[in-house]
């Protein structure tokens, strides 16, 4: 599933002409493996999940 997403964000910036398409879509991955290492998809439920508690918590 997040591979889906990572290749649809370089579809739309290749189709759009940014010449920066590559340099973007190295720098996503780098940051995917390194801050998501069990993928995309698990990573940002994780990442929402803390932020919900982090809100309730402060409420």
């Amino acid at each position: 599933m997040g591979t889906l997403v990572v290749l649809g964000i370089f579809q739309n910036l290749t189709i759009y002409g940014s010449y920066y398409a590559f340099v973007i879509m190295g720098l996503l991955l780098v940051v995917v493996v390194v801050y998501m290492p069990e993928g995309l998809i698990p990573g940002l439920v994780r990442l929402f999940g803390r932020l919900r508690k982090r809100k309730e918590g402060v409420s």
